[in-house]
């Protein structure tokens, strides 16, 4: 059921009270916005100033901390006897107790993606185009590729939501005819009731149980993203995965298919013959081997950012040159380096099991050491557990977490794996090493949260970076 988003002018006379800072800075451009508006704000998170050193580091640099009072460590319900306004930012539930109490109270509870909409309704002729992205999977880097086409076209671009950018710090620099690419969470969806022009929608996995409650709710957020859509825009859906496939039944936008194999109507890119090929264009953009990204995954995260490309008529010159040389994002499938013939890949953001079995079909028959392990998403592990049977993954070291504890016991019985139980990703690092030869790979492809030891799954990339250097 969506949630009401009341009608509320942000101006000098708000007295607003922001909801989670958080780690990642969602929370920081929500005050930045504030503090442009002129408000008078109030933050609050229930982590402490040094959890948040950070992301206080970079508003006291900004700002100062004159302008802004800080209730940290806490979320007292005596916050809202002052307040207008609340926004939480997107890693804040609607079911936390301080949203709950506000919106009893009949106080108005924003977003991020409340201020941001609102801000471009009230801008009369200065709507920019906007391409939004979600998917369990593969948003990031089909955000970016987009990104790039749009950039390699000449075009007045920018790259915000989900990706580390605020979507409220890009709102100074938009004119009528930007574009704007926007990656998408499901948390950033639970109450989406806006539209892009384009929206893209790369998989559907179970993800975040623990958040929505249930897969029919995780995926109704997802689905927000095109339900609002008019005929004039644009659904791009993945063709090979029924639980998308569903969702053109919600849509008005007109529906453009892609796939590995999509022969569904309207379908926009596609492979064929080892070539990758758009509706509109008789020559394929590249050969398969051409494409600086490997693995079925990021080729159908090509397809799907191709399809965009495609429907809004950029050059063939441009989608060949990005794909050709766009090599991915830092904590995907990202390779560290080689030491003794020894590959180190470092794919921390794989924070659940599927993302973790399409790492390992990218390897193929390569001998592989996993480091896997961390916190659990009340989601199964059982597929991830057979394809490490089926696989050449000849070890696997796991990390402190429940997960690890799920993984332990569907995996113990396998014969000639050898299991490591460690405390740390430091000690994962030289136990895998010590067990790989010339020609193998250790893939730090965790499968689960980072929050049992990381601030966030970054950190936690940047940790395994750092010991893959020094060894």
């Amino acid at each position: 059921m969506a949630l009401e988003t009341e009608r509320v002018k942000i101006n000098a006379d708000t007295r607003a009270l922001v909801i989670g800072l958080g780690r990642n800075g969602g929370g920081a451009g929500i005050v930045r916005y504030l503090l442009r508006a002129g408000a008078t704000v109030t933050v609050t998170d229930t982590k402490s100033a040094e959890e948040l050193e950070g992301t206080l580091a970079e508003l006291r640099e900004e700002h100062g901390f004159d302008e802004i009072v800080f209730r940290l460590g806490e979320n007292n319900l005596e916050l809202l006897e002052d307040v207008e306004t609340v926004i939480k930012s997107p890693g804040v539930p609607y079911s936390a107790p301080l949203v709950e109490e506000a919106r009893t109270q009949g106080t108005p509870v924003l977003t991020d993606m409340d201020l941001f909409f609102r801000d471009l309704e009230e801008r009369e002729g200065t709507r920019p185009y906007i391409i939004g992205v979600t998917g369990t999977r593969g948003k990031s880097t089909t955000s970016s590729l987009i990104y790039e086409f749009f950039k390699k076209e000449g075009y007045e671009t920018y790259l915000a939501g989900n990706i580390g950018r605020s979507v409220l710090d890009i709102l100074p620099f938009i004119r009528e005819h930007t574009y704007v690419v926007l990656e998408l969470s499901s948390f950033q969806l639970e109450d989406f009731p806006y539209r892009p022009d384009v929206g893209v929608i790369t998989n559907l996995f179970a993800d975040h149980l623990n958040r929505h409650g249930s897969m029919a709710e995780y995926a109704r957020a997802k689905r927000s993203l095109i339900d609002n859509q008019t005929p004039q825009d644009y659904a791009v859906l993945n063709a090979e995965q029924a639980a998308v496939k569903e969702m053109a039944d919600h849509t008005r936008a007109k529906i453009r298919w892609f796939g590995l194999q999509a022969e569904a109507p309207h379908r926009e890119a596609w492979i064929e013959n080892d070539h990758i090929y758009i509706q509109r264009s008789r020559d394929p953009i590249c050969a398969r081997e051409e494409c600086a990204l490997s693995g079925d995954h990021n080729t159908k995260n090509l397809l799907a950012a191709l399809s965009v490309a495609s429907v809004l008529d950029l050059s063939t010159e441009s989608m060949n040159e990005v794909v050709t040389h766009f090599a991915g994002l830092p904590d995907r499938l990202e390779h560290v380096r080689t030491r003794g013939g020894v590959s180190f890949i470092n794919d921390t953001t794989s924070t659940m099991p599927e993302a973790t079995i399409a790492a390992l079909q990218a390897f193929g028959d390569t001998p592989m050491h996993l480091i896997a392990g961390g916190g659990d998403k009340d989601v199964s592990y059982e597929e991830l557990a057979e394809w490490i049977q089926t696989t050449s993954v000849q070890t696997v070291t796991l990390l402190p977490g429940k997960a690890s504890d799920i993984l332990l016991s569907l995996l113990r019985d396998i014969p000639d794996l050898d299991l490591h139980m460690v405390d740390s990703l430091d000690r994962a690092v030289h136990v895998a090493s010590e067990n790989a030869r010339e020609g193998d790979v250790v893939l730090f492809s965790p499968a689960a949260t980072s929050f049992v030891s990381f601030a966030n799954e970054f950190e936690r990339g940047e940790v395994f970076r750092n010991v893959v250097d020094d060894i």
